[in-house]
Parts: C-alpha cells; sequence; structure tokens
C-alpha cells in the first residue's frame, strides 16, 4: 500500500515541466485577451486637433493689374499738382515783379485824369478850344510798354490783389489760361471781355479770374462770404491807363454762369451781360437784381445774395465787378460788386 502510495504521489518533473509551459502561454494568451478587451472599453482620447497652416495664395494677374492702375493715377495726380502749383508760382513771381514796378512808378502827387480830350478855352472865349492828348499814367505807361493789352491794375490789399487787368477785343478770353508775357500758364490773368469799354466807361465793367487753390488771382474772394469781413474790407481801387479810382463793395452774391437750362427756362443771373443802361428804370433794376431781388419769387433765378450791405448806387454811377469760380452751385460764379466813389 505504501509502496503504491508511493508511486502515485512522486512527482512526475517532465509532465511538470511541460505543464508550466503550457500555463505560461495560457497566462500570456489570457493577458492580451483581457489587455484588447480593457482597451476597448476604455473611453476613447479626445483627438488631437489638427493644425492647419492657411495656404499663401499667390497674387494674380488682376492684382497687378489694379495695383499698377492706382500707381498711374498716383503719378499722373503727382505730376499735374507739381505742374499746377509751379506754375502758380511762377506765374504769381511774375506778378509781384510787375507790382513792383508799378509801385515804383507811382506817382503819389497825381490823382484822377479826366477820361475824354482836355479842353481848355480862353474865358474872353475869343481863343478856339484847343485840345490835348490824354496823358498815361507814370505807372501803367510802365507796365503798358510791356505788353500793350494793358486796359488797368486793380488793388485789395485785405486779399493780395495786386494785378494788371488785360483785354484783347477780338479774342475774347484770350487771357484765360495766358500769362502777362503770354505764355501758357493755368493761372492766366485778370481780364475784361470786349462788350466793356474801360475807358468811356461802361456802367458794369466785369472784371474776371481764376479761383485759384493757392489764393492767388481771385483765390480769396470767398472771405467777402462774410459780412464781418465786408464790414472791415470795403474798399478796392481800379486805375484805368489814364485814370485812378477808389469803388465801395455793394453787393456779394452767388449765382451759375449757365444762363439757361435744359429746359430754356432761365438759371444764372445774367451779370456779365448787362453792361451798359439805357435808362435809369433799367439800372434801378439791375441794382435790385444783384443785391437779392433776382434770386427770390416764383420765376427767380439760381443763386442768393449773401447779405445787404445798405448801399444802393443810383443811375449815372459806375460799377467795377469781379467775378470769379464758386463750386456750391452748378457752374458756380461768386460775384463781388463795387460801385466808385472817387
Amino acid at each position: 500500500m505504501d509502496e503504491q502510495n508511493e508511486q502515485i504521489f512522486e512527482p512526475n518533473t517532465e509532465l511538470q515541466d511541460d505543464s508550466l509551459d503550457d500555463l505560461d502561454l495560457l497566462l500570456a494568451d489570457d493577458i492580451a485577451d483581457i489587455s484588447d478587451e480593457l482597451e476597448e472599453l476604455s473611453p476613447e482620447k479626445p483627438a488631437t486637433p489638427k493644425t492647419y497652416v492657411a495656404e499663401k495664395k499667390r497674387p494674380t494677374l488682376m492684382y497687378y493689374g489694379i495695383l499698377l492702375i492706382f500707381a498711374s493715377l498716383f503719378l499722373v495726380c503727382s505730376v499735374y499738382l507739381l505742374k499746377y502749383f509751379t506754375d502758380t508760382g511762377n506765374a504769381q513771381d511774375d506778378y509781384n515783379q510787375l507790382a513792383s514796378i508799378h509801385h515804383s512808378a507811382t506817382d503819389p502827387t497825381l490823382s484822377t485824369a479826366p477820361s475824354g480830350p482836355i479842353s481848355n478855352t480862353d474865358p474872353s472865349g475869343s481863343n478856339p478850344a484847343e485840345t490835348k492828348p490824354l496823358e498815361m499814367l507814370p505807372d501803367m505807361k510802365a507796365i503798358y510798354e510791356l505788353n500793350n493789352d494793358l486796359v488797368g491794375w486793380i488793388r485789395l490789399e485785405a486779399l493780395k490783389i495786386d494785378y494788371p487787368v488785360m483785354q484783347t477785343p477780338n479774342d475774347r478770353d484770350y487771357y484765360l489760361y495766358r500769362n502777362f508775357y503770354k505764355e501758357q500758364n493755368d493761372t492766366g490773368c485778370l481780364y475784361i471781355r470786349e462788350a466793356c469799354d474801360v475807358f468811356k466807361p461802361s456802367d458794369n465793367v466785369v472784371i474776371y479770374g481764376h479761383a485759384m487753390k493757392t489764393g492767388d488771382m481771385f483765390g480769396r474772394l470767398y472771405y467777402y462770404r462774410e459780412k464781418d469781413f465786408w464790414e472791415k474790407n470795403q474798399y478796392l481801387t481800379f486805375d484805368t491807363l489814364y485814370e485812378r479810382h477808389t469803388y465801395q463793395i455793394f453787393a456779394v452774391f452767388v449765382t451759375s454762369g449757365t444762363q439757361q437750362n435744359e429746359n430754356n427756362s432761365k438759371f444764372g443771373y445774367p451779370y456779365h451781360r448787362l453792361n451798359d443802361f439805357r435808362s435809369e428804370e433799367s439800372f434801378d433794376k439791375f441794382i435790385a437784381d444783384v443785391k437779392g431781388a433776382a434770386f427770390t419769387g416764383e420765376n427767380a433765378y439760381l443763386g442768393y445774395s449773401l447779405y445787404d450791405t445798405g448801399i444802393t448806387p443810383k443811375y449815372g454811377d459806375k460799377i467795377v465787378c469781379l467775378s470769379t469760380c464758386e463750386y456750391t452751385i452748378d457752374n458756380g460764379r461768386l460775384v463781388v460788386m463795387a460801385v466808385r466813389v472817387s
């Protein structure tokens, strides 16, 4: 019995070793299966967000075309502005030199001279009338010798207006874009059209000038939009070749240079076409119009009077009218009118 038991319980080393190997394999397989199951049961890890890099787009042909257009416009504008200010500056230098000549030749002892021939008659009446030719003012003669299109000189110190005034009866707007020396220039000259007689003179002499951005020529007339400025600066001088005269500003208004619109109805007030008046009634109506009457009522012209000066010229008075561009209305004109007082 003991022998049998010993035989039964005697360990079989070969069997034990094989069993352990098999057990190891089984355990390894089980661990692998468990790991797979745990992996499947574990919560999913959040996905790492992808970083997107914007794709760099290469400039298109259209982009370069637009850039070229803007560059060209900038260049053209720059050239234009450079030419504008250069021309304006050169023109103003010329006018400053002319003003210097004019002032140095002025004889302060001379006042006004008659506008027609001087008639001297012996008080006894025994001698026939003797006519003397007009004598040109020394300061005007000095400028006239440089250009015989000269007909006058205007001065308004508050606005730095100190310029020759030109006239070419056979070419009404010759000096619109020409300087005193007849060279092409955007500044132009102050000038009078052929309808006006400076020496007679016409009842209403209109002087045209550009409203330069630099303030030159009539570029500062806009100061007269304010009554306060007018109150302190009411006078200007306008000398012809033979006479000196002082004028007082009595009306300031805005209107259009276009007289008829597309319907052929009244549009801008024709102040520049009304130069001589055959009757007191027509003159009085003109004065009332430029003081504001023309811009009110049912059939009003386009425009407006800026303020009432309280000054009303009378029939027989002589008027000088300063006209320049204005930009608040279509083809606008700013007009400053003055009546002769001496």
